[in-house]
């Protein structure tokens, strides 16, 4: 009988962990609108148009779930990213996660 293979987020060994192409652009992405809600134009613009203020948003990329995303594994591949505003998360724990509120009728 075949195995079904899961795959992980994660690759290389654990001196040299990194996440899987994909995920890296997705941490390249946030990285991206981190810098743009970090500019004085950006946040100037968002304010006079939007009447919303950025201040040190959370990092948050949703991807996988809980079976490809080995948490020691994952924690190994996160010691590149510094500053710790950085969470990957999976989809598992990010719906275990989430509060239900009821709805008034």
């Amino acid at each position: 009988m075949k195995r079904e293979r899961v795959l992980t987020l994660v690759k290389a060994k654990a001196s040299r962990r990194r996440f899987v192409d994909y995920v890296g652009e997705g941490v390249a992405q946030l990285s991206h609108y981190d810098n743009f809600l970090n500019n004085p134009e950006a946040m100037k613009f968002a304010k006079e148009k939007y009447e919303v203020e950025f201040r040190n948003p959370n990092l948050i990329l949703v991807v996988g779930h809980a079976e490809n995303m080995p948490p020691e594994e994952v924690g190994q591949a996160m010691r590149q990213y510094h500053g710790g505003r950085l969470i990957v998360i999976d989809y598992d724990t990010l719906i275990s996660g989430a509060i239900v509120a009821p709805i008034d009728s």
